[in-house]
């Protein structure tokens, strides 16, 4: 009787989604410039309504000069200061970030700050789930099977940390506030854990995971790249045979898996080990706690996920703006006196040609948030939209999550001994307990260089003040999977004699000029190259 229920709602929603959903995801994507003009009214009126945009003096804009009033006198509005002056505020009172009362707010971690809370309104909720729609749509037309909505869909990690009834706070993130306001019998039809897990820490969900997962016939897996990934692998190693590496054998069901973060590149050897049809298997999404802002756009040459960078079409309910990266400051800040080169979908559409294949900054409004920067991405097409995510400035990613430069040189900063940071990476699994890291290289005087002790002394205090400075960095220190594995182990230092920076530059023909050395980068480029020198010169 259930499986008749759950084939029928299964041909039910995917003629929905097909017939219904996909058409109007279409008509979004060929008529992106009106809708971004209707979006911008909305956000106006919303807006105008409300404390934050009172102080900006919204409320006596001109409404018939709106592009006017937008791109002269809105100013960029960073994280830290809805943080420090406007969240603790919409806290505690009504029409602060948004008309009405924010009856919850979820925790996650601004790239350059230690940690944000997010307002989750009506229209947050609206616009997560409509897109969340769009998305299922865009998975059945490419592959035109009903099953995936037969099977199990499954989300990774999500957690309600506490509820704060004075202040009205839910801790966790947004995908679990969204999964805790679901329908309870849409939820039982389509998720594997439709609730359950939302209160238990991520060391006892992945045992959970791990172990009954293969029994929940799942057909469809959400999550940051990297835990799937890790969460894939230990599957495989409980419940396939021996030396096998197909996921089919122990998830028969498993049809596709969405991934996010900034690349899927430092992964793509791990999940063709496990699947061939690659581009067919893996559906990115480019989003971030503020929203979703991209869904793959597949390509007729081999899918978009083969080439160098997943391009992306845009989501609809948030508000896009673009500079060029050559208007930011040395701390990626956008200057005033640069707002001028600020420009919208239209002004893109007026002069295709040189934008094509440009490199900017993305500036997004959403219900609460206004004109905060976000990412560096690269264009590749203007009319549809379409773009690559490239990186998020001045930062390391992590299993979906930031470290930024300024932390890094922040832990450095605080040692007692001063040293010279080269660069800092990702290890992406390849040393022999294949556990990720990130991998330091430091120049250090030479007292250090054969004192092991003070070496790990070091290490260990970049290490913490890391913690200190990153919650979700933090997290990932302290959180076991099923056979004690840290998601993230101790950092990997490399400790190298003073001069060896300048040496290992002159050497390459690199020194001076305008040849940069990264200090956080999820590329292991520079890293590999400086070890192999190392290596060749001892």
């Amino acid at each position: 009787m259930i499986t008749s229920i759950k084939k029928l709602f299964a041909h039910l929603f995917s003629f929905y989604l097909d017939k219904i959903t996909y058409p109007r995801f279409e008509h979004f994507d060929k008529h992106y410039a009106s809708y971004q003009k209707d979006y911008q009214r909305f956000l106006y009126q919303q807006f105008s309504r409300t404390a934050i945009g009172h102080s900006l003096g919204m409320n006596k804009w001109n409404a018939k000069k709106l592009q006017q009033h937008w791109k002269r006198d809105l100013p960029i509005i960073t994280g830290s200061d809805y943080q420090k002056k406007w969240i603790p505020q919409s806290m505690k009172k009504k029409n602060i970030l948004w008309p009405g009362k924010i009856t919850a707010f979820s925790k996650s971690s601004w790239t350059t700050s230690k940690g944000k809370r997010i307002p989750f309104t009506r229209d947050t909720k609206k616009t997560n789930i409509r897109n969340g729609l769009y998305l299922q749509s865009m998975i059945h037309r490419k592959r035109q099977k009903p099953t995936i909505f037969a099977g199990k869909h499954h989300s990774l990690g999500w957690t309600i940390q506490k509820v704060d009834k004075k202040n009205n706070y839910i801790g966790g993130d947004v995908s679990a506030l969204l999964t805790q306001s679901a329908n309870f019998l849409l939820a039982s039809l389509l998720y594997a854990y439709p609730k359950q897990t939302l209160l238990q820490p991520w060391s006892q969900k992945s045992v959970l995971y791990e172990n009954t997962l293969p029994q929940k016939n799942i057909s469809l897996l959400y999550g940051v790249t990297k835990w799937e990934e890790m969460l894939l692998k230990r599957i495989i190693a409980l419940h396939g045979q021996q030396g096998s590496t197909s996921i089919k054998e122990v998830l028969p069901s498993l049809e596709v898996v969405v991934w996010w973060g900034v690349s899927i590149q430092p992964f793509l050897s791990s999940f063709l080990a496990m699947w061939l049809s690659l581009e067919e298997n893996l559906v990115g999404v480019y989003n971030a706690s503020e929203g979703i802002f991209g869904f793959q756009a597949w390509t007729d040459h081999n899918g978009g996920i083969h080439q160098q960078q997943t391009q992306y079409r845009p989501t609809q309910w948030f508000f896009a703006e673009f500079i060029p990266v050559e208007y930011y400051d040395s701390e990626w800040n956008i200057p005033k006196k640069h707002y001028d080169k600020i420009v919208d979908y239209s002004d893109l559409c007026q002069h295709p040609d040189q934008w094509l294949n440009k490199k900017v900054g993305l500036i997004v409004s959403v219900p609460w948030l206004l004109r905060c920067p976000m990412d560096i991405i690269q264009i590749t097409c203007v009319q549809p939209l379409r773009y690559t995510l490239l990186w998020r400035p001045a930062s390391i990613n992590m299993t979906g999550e930031e470290v930024s430069e300024h932390q890094v040189m922040s832990a450095i900063a605080r040692l007692d001994t001063a040293i010279t940071l080269f660069s800092v990476t990702w290890n992406t699994g390849k040393d022999s307990d294949g556990i990720q890291r990130l991998e330091w290289i430091v120049e250090v005087p030479h007292a250090i260089c054969d004192n092991t002790a003070k070496q790990t002394n070091i290490r260990q205090q970049i290490d913490l003040y890391l913690q200190e400075l990153n919650d979700d960095y933090k997290t990932k220190r302290s959180t076991q999977n099923s056979v004690g594995e840290f998601w993230l182990g101790e950092p990997i230092v490399h400790f190298v004699a003073p001069g060896t920076f300048t040496a290992y530059a002159k050497a390459t023909n690199r020194l001076g000029g305008q040849y940069k050395i990264p200090k956080a980068t999820s590329q292991r480029t520079f890293v590999e190259w400086m070890l192999t020198w190392l290596k060749e010169k001892e």
